[in-house]
C-alpha cells in the first residue's frame, strides 16, 4: 500500500450511527444476519457472477454487479501479467470471452481484481456526490485491522489520503481529468485488493457500505433518500 494512504480506527460515534442508518429499530435479528453474513463471493457456476446467499442486500449486489460487468466490458486490461490493480489500467482492451482464464488460480486472482476496481469505481463516485458539491471529500476505505502477523482482526480501520495532493486547492481539477480519475481509483483498488479476503468473508457488505456511509455522512444520505 502506498505510504501516503492513512489508516486509523473508525470512529465508534461513526460506526454506532452506520449501523443505526442501515438497521431500523424494528428490523428482526434474522434479517440483520442476513446482512452481517453476507460477502462479495462469486458464484462457482457463473464466472464473475456474484453470488447472493440469502435475501437482504440485494441494492448493493446488483450495483457492484453492473460495475463488475462494465469493468469486464470496458476496462482496459492486461490479464497475462500479475499485476497489481492499480496496472490495470491502460493497457490493451481484450475481448469479453478471452478475460476468462483457463487456469482456475488465475481466474480467481482475476475476479479479485476486477472486484476491487469496480468497488474502488462506486466508492469514487461516493465522494463526488450526485451534484460535485463537494470535490474535496475524502474516499475511505473501512477494512479489518491486520495483526503484526498480516492477519486480520476484528477491529475496523479507515484507509483513507489516497489522493495526496487532497489539501492542495488545485485537486479539484485535478481529479477532473481522465488521468487523475484513473490514479485515484488506481489506489483504491490496490488497497481493496490488498484486504480483498475481508471483503469476501462473513460481513464483507457490511465493510464496503460503511465505506459508502463514511465520506459523505449519514445525515447526508438521509437527505438523499426518497423516504428517509
Amino acid at each position: 500500500m502506498a505510504s501516503s494512504i492513512l489508516t486509523k480506527p473508525i470512529a465508534l460515534n461513526l460506526l454506532l450511527q452506520a449501523k443505526r442508518l442501515l438497521f431500523f429499530e424494528k428490523l428482526s435479528k434474522s434479517d440483520i444476519g442476513r446482512w452481517e453474513n453476507e460477502s462479495f463471493i462469486f458464484s462457482t457456476t457463473m464466472t464473475y457472477g456474484l453470488n447472493q446467499s440469502q435475501g437482504g442486500p440485494c441494492g448493493v449486489f446488483a450495483a457492484v454487479q453492473a460495475y463488475i460487468i462494465e469493468t469486464l466490458l470496458f476496462q482496459k486490461l492486461n490479464i497475462l501479467k500479475k499485476e497489481t490493480p492499480s496496472s490495470l489500467v491502460n493497457k490493451t482492451i481484450h475481448p469479453l470471452q478471452s478475460i476468462v482464464a483457463s487456469d482456475e488460480d488465475k481466474n480467481k486472482e482475476l475476479s479479485q481484481r476486477i472486484l476491487s476496481i469496480a468497488l474502488a469505481k462506486i466508492l469514487f463516485q461516493v465522494r463526488r456526490g450526485t451534484t460535485n458539491d463537494k470535490p474535496n471529500s475524502p474516499i475511505i476505505v473501512v477494512t479489518l485491522r491486520k495483526n503484526e502477523d498480516g492477519d486480520f482482526e476484528n477491529n475496523l480501520v479507515i484507509n483513507t489520503n489516497f489522493n495526496h495532493n487532497e489539501n492542495n486547492s488545485n485537486n479539484k481539477s485535478n481529479l477532473d481529468n481522465a488521468s487523475g480519475e484513473a490514479s485515484v481509483i488506481d489506489k483504491v483498488a490496490a488497497c481493496i485488493f490488498e484486504n480483498i479476503s475481508s471483503y469476501q468473508n462473513k460481513g464483507g457488505i457490511l465493510l464496503f457500505l460503511y465505506s459508502v456511509i463514511a465520506p459523505r455522512g449519514v445525515q447526508t444520505i438521509k437527505d438523499d433518500m426518497d423516504d428517509p
